[in-house]
């Protein structure tokens, strides 16, 4: 198996970081020889991490505590839920269409937003303009 292994961290997360934490984090995956992607966030708690890693057989979550959040203890609960077989598939039937269309809405509604601006925008020079012949 070939080293691809890749990590993301959310904004919320990143921000909570110290500068070179997420640097740090990246080296202690280096030792870690899977193809695989690493994803952590803020979990409810506000303090712990969530984390998904998604491979080939599927997608694994995990929540690290602030004490196992050293470099040694990230890469040791990697290397374990690699381990781990995946309970739920990702490659599920009609999941690329949800996204797809998920993507139609999103244009869509940043349309019809972008349509609404210009319509109010054109609201206030006709008034203006209005408002001036009437001085006039």
């Amino acid at each position: 198996m070939g080293h691809a292994l890749t990590l993301s961290v959310t904004h919320s997360l990143r921000r909570r970081l110290a500068p070179d934490r997420f640097t740090q984090l990246q080296r202690a995956l280096t030792t870690i020889d899977a193809e695989c992607s690493v994803s952590l966030g803020v979990a409810d708690d506000g303090q712990s991490w969530s984390m998904k890693i998604m491979k080939a057989g599927g997608v694994l979550a995990a929540c690290i505590p602030p004490d196992s959040q050293t470099e040694a203890a990230f890469a040791k609960r990697v290397r374990d839920l690699l381990n781990v077989q995946p309970r739920s598939r990702f490659s599920r039937p009609g999941l690329d269409e949800a996204s797809r269309l998920a993507r139609l809405q999103a244009v869509e509604a940043r349309q019809k937003a972008t349509t609404a601006a210009m319509s109010v925008a054109r609201l206030r020079v006709h008034g203006r303009l209005a408002l001036f012949a009437r001085e006039t």
